[in-house]
């Protein structure tokens, strides 16, 4: 049975910008029409737009668009719970998993993909790519693997992803050193040895 972790809801006092929750209010307004209104229509404006705003606190942007996106699914407009939920969907442990370690060789091989979460990336820079690609999800790596990924989901922030950069190309056959360097080089080996007697 995979372990369904769900990135943590927005703490604190943060809250969203009246004008952002309002021009979202808007927006799904405009999807669903009256469906919209006459789903909240009885609650007064003022009433909606706070609690959506304190709901959607510490939410990025990024997120609500995955939210708005992951609407064009839905043919009843959401609740607040249910609009969050499309935001930050659960991540599946041994979906992530396989992600990681499909993800991780694609890195090693320049590319750079596509993440469903970065606390997926996080977690499998900490497990390690190697044993992610020649681990089976056995009993013991399994638990490594969500209590890795666990604690990366309950951070709630993370860095940016690094971009893979390009290999450096493989020398050429017959390539030789410059013998203006290897002649530095040498020497530099031979002032460390006289300096370490």
């Amino acid at each position: 049975m995979s372990l369904m972790l769900s990135p943590p809801r927005a703490g604190g006092n943060r809250s969203a910008s009246r004008e952002a929750v309002t021009g979202l209010l808007q927006r799904l307004t405009a999807r669903y029409g009256t469906q919209f209104m006459d789903r909240f229509g009885a609650v007064p404006q003022d009433v909606l737009v706070d609690e959506w705003a304190a709901g959607l606190g510490g939410y990025t942007v990024s997120e609500v668009e995955h939210g708005m996106t992951a609407l064009n699914t839905c043919r009843f407009p959401p609740t607040l719970p249910e609009f969050l939920a499309l935001c930050r969907p659960p991540i599946d442990a041994a979906d992530a998993f396989t992600e990681a370690a499909r993800n991780m060789a694609l890195r090693d091989a320049g590319q750079n993909p596509q993440w469903q979460h970065p606390a997926i990336f996080w977690a499998a820079v900490e497990f390690g790519g190697y044993d992610l690609r020649h681990s089976g999800y056995t009993p013991g790596v399994r638990a490594r693997w969500e209590r890795l990924l666990a604690a990366e989901v309950a951070k709630g922030e993370w860095r940016p992803l690094p971009a893979v950069l390009p290999a450096l190309p493989a020398p050429r056959r017959g390539t030789k050193p410059n013998p203006v360097i290897a002649q530095r080089l040498r020497q530099a080996v031979e002032r460390m040895k006289g300096g370490a007697a």
